[in-house]
């Protein structure tokens, strides 16, 4: 019968790799959720391709960028004379209540409820390349 020696410190090494293992399939899911998510509900009128407006404007570079200036896209003046630059905090705030937000917006979504939802659709935006 053979002896097989653990450290003491084998269980803390196991416990390290799960919890790394587990962060990283944890970031891929919100990403993937992002990314379904916008293609699911913003996706119907948004792109997030530069240039290429829909019902929507182009989402592409929306993080710094002021409200209601993308080229070619019709937008209201409410959303014009906003003053606001998108920020994470903005989008989220936004995205909660769109004609709350701004109203006299043009945009006819109800807004998104679930803050962890919209945590990963602007995880999404930031990082869409």
């Amino acid at each position: 019968m053979s002896k097989r020696f653990l450290s003491p410190s084998a269980p803390l090494c196991v416990l390290a790799l799960t919890l790394g293992l587990t962060s990283f399939s944890v970031g891929i899911h919100a990403e993937e959720d992002g990314d379904r998510l916008f293609r699911n509900t913003c996706g119907i009128c948004h792109t997030i391709q530069s240039g290429q407006n829909r019902l929507g404007p182009s989402l592409a570079g929306i993080l710094g960028r002021k409200a209601g200036t993308v080229p070619g896209f019709n937008y209201s003046e409410a959303n014009k004379n906003s003053n606001v630059v998108w920020d994470e905090a903005q989008l989220d705030q936004y995205l909660t209540d769109p004609k709350q937000f701004m109203p006299g917006t043009k945009m006819i979504y109800p807004g998104m409820k679930e803050a962890e939802q919209r945590k990963a659709v602007i995880a999404y935006l930031r990082d869409a390349k």
